[in-house]
């Protein structure tokens, strides 16, 4: 089981077990492109917790547009797992919300840092620089 399906199922039991975490509205921004990927907002008292920043650039700076319209401040950014399509677009989120504080496991952080799972140098062969 990755990270991700450990947070998933984490998160789904919390829902069940606190109903109102199943009241928050979540605003998804899915990318058109082959092999899509999701970026979530959920809204919180404090403001939203994106979730998830998309493989590129371009994307990344669709999925905030797209968000921003919520009208609501970004307060935390959560990067599941060290896989491309949930990071890649993670400094075009940091230059666009400085204030918000990124969150991620160690081994994610270790991961994207020394690319140990391959996933950047495959996502530069399929995608470019």
């Amino acid at each position: 089981m990755t990270p991700f399906h450990s947070t998933a199922i984490a998160l789904t039991a919390m829902a069940l077990a606190v109903p109102a975490l199943a009241d928050l509205p979540v605003h998804v921004y899915s990318s058109p492109d082959p092999d899509s990927t999701n970026t979530f907002a959920v809204e919180t008292g404090a403001g939203l917790v994106v979730i998830s920043t998309q493989r590129t650039f371009s994307q990344a700076e669709r999925a905030i547009a797209r968000i921003e319209r919520t009208g609501r401040d970004f307060v935390a950014i959560v990067v599941p797992v060290p896989h491309t399509d949930h990071f890649g677009g993670l400094g075009v989120f940091r230059a666009a919300f400085p204030e918000a504080t990124v969150y991620a496991a160690e081994e994610t952080i270790e991961s994207m840092r020394t690319d140990s799972g391959g996933y950047i140098a495959s996502r530069g062969e399929a995608l470019g620089a």
